[in-house]
């Protein structure tokens, strides 16, 4: 069967729901009753490289990706990245969740926070105590501590 390229306005809600971070599988299948496994794959080829969803992509991020500077690419990476972690906490009862399920929840979810908390991407205290003695910023006491009594 022959997959047919999305029309204008299913571009547009196609590629709207990719940069909410919906999952392309779960995002087709509201356009099209797609049952077998080949045929997915082959509608999720078609529709995801389609030049109008591209065309809806870029104008969802105000800008080409070919034309955006490395941090731009690593924020905009990031940030759909956060999306697809919400939408998964958003999708996904915990308590209805397999158990590698509810690992990806627990994960999805500290990393949400720390955004939410702006302490994503910082370790903690003794992470970086340990990274200044390894680039030799601090030296250890060289001098024994005394041993209690």
């Amino acid at each position: 069967m022959k997959i047919p390229p999305p029309a204008d306005l299913q571009a547009q809600q196609f590629a709207l729901l990719l940069h909410a971070g919906v999952p392309p599988t779960e995002a087709i299948q509201l356009f099209m009753d797609v049952t077998d496994a080949a045929e997915l794959n082959a509608a999720l080829q078609v529709w995801t490289k389609a030049r109008l969803v591209r065309g809806a992509l870029r104008d969802l991020r105000g800008k080409a990706w070919e034309k955006m500077t490395t941090d731009e690419m690593i924020d905009e990476g990031l940030q759909q990245h956060y999306r697809q972690l919400a939408f998964t906490l958003d999708n996904l009862h915990y308590f209805e969740a397999a158990a590698s399920d509810r690992q990806k929840l627990d994960a999805a979810l500290t990393a949400l926070e720390a955004k939410k908390a702006g302490t994503a991407g910082q370790g903690n205290g003794l992470d970086e105590f340990m990274e200044l003695i390894r680039k030799n910023k601090i030296k250890p006491a060289a001098t024994p501590l005394p041993r209690p009594n």
